[in-house]
């Protein structure tokens, strides 16, 4: 209830104040915007996007609503919103997959990066540091080869040499495993169960030397590689990893065995993984220490 107040003056001067009722006003009160709500929407969305890795591509709305504490229809409608428009794709009833729009969203991200230009300077530290030349590789042929995309050479005037675009098998040489060694374990066995070709005698092409060389791969953080693509030629490659912990790209050295023998290989592994880590770190991908 509120009131009105009147004045008047009375004879003699007397002043009479009169309160009189008037039913109350209901003001507006403030409500969440809709554009908060979008951002809200907005971030629920992206949070299921975040659930789809390597390890785990496939997601039900149930799954989501579980994992990220959000009402099974409003996990049921982001998953038909990103299917509607590509980012996921449908795989059996009620179940999804990262769709092509996601898949070119993700590519375009690594050539606007460019990730040769990001990643020129650690090489030009490793081919400085260690006097052999450098290398970046990255996955390719639908995963089942390692293509060299730059290098940085050595200044010896006997040197190893790696042409950029070269395609070589993901079993054969130290970037290639480097590459391998940190897929996820299902993808490693679909790469082993089929037969693993041979660039040198010296290719590892039985399944469970490979199996156990990846092993070590991923315990000492860098792979080693003798003779495997090059006769005479001994090499060491460390993975360059996202917050997922799977390989996006492998950075190396590569030169001859008089001057990389097993020792040195071991002594260059050090340095090669400390500068894809720092090299992670360039690209965003800062992961904890392991």
């Amino acid at each position: 209830m509120s009131y009105s107040i009147t004045f008047r003056t009375e004879p003699r001067n007397v002043l009479v104040v009169k309160l009189s009722s008037r039913p109350p006003v209901n003001l507006p009160t403030a409500s969440p915007s809709a554009s908060d709500h979008g951002l809200k929407t907005l971030v629920k969305s992206l949070r299921v996007l975040e659930l789809f890795r390597l390890d785990r591509p496939e997601w039900g709305a149930s799954e989501v609503s579980r994992q990220l504490l959000i009402p099974v229809p409003t996990a049921h409608r982001i998953l038909q919103v990103l299917a509607d428009h590509g980012y996921l794709a449908r795989v059996g009833r009620g179940r999804f997959r990262l769709g092509l729009a996601a898949i070119a969203l993700g590519t375009r991200a690594l050539s606007s990066s460019d990730l040769q230009t990001l990643l020129r300077p650690r090489l030009t530290d490793l081919a400085a540091t260690t006097g052999e030349t450098a290398l970046l590789t990255v996955p390719a042929d639908h995963g089942l080869s390692s293509l060299c995309v730059d290098r940085v050479e050595s200044h010896h005037t006997l040197r190893l040499s790696l042409e950029i675009g070269r395609l070589t098998p993901l079993n054969a040489g130290a970037s290639a495993k480097a590459l391998l060694a940190f897929l996820p374990e299902e993808e490693i066995a679909n790469r082993l169960s089929v037969p693993l070709p041979a660039v040198t005698p010296k290719t590892i092409t039985d399944p469970e030397r490979l199996r156990a060389d990846l092993a070590e791969t991923r315990r000492r953080g860098y792979a080693i590689s003798m003779e495997e693509t090059d006769p005479g030629a001994g090499g060491v490659a460390a993975p360059v990893r996202t917050t997922d912990g799977y390989a996006i790209a492998a950075i190396g050295v590569a030169g001859p065995l008089h001057r990389l023998g097993s020792a040195r290989l071991r002594q260059v592994g050090g340095i090669v993984r400390r500068l894809a880590r720092v090299a992670e770190s360039d690209l965003g991908a800062v992961r904890p220490s392991s």
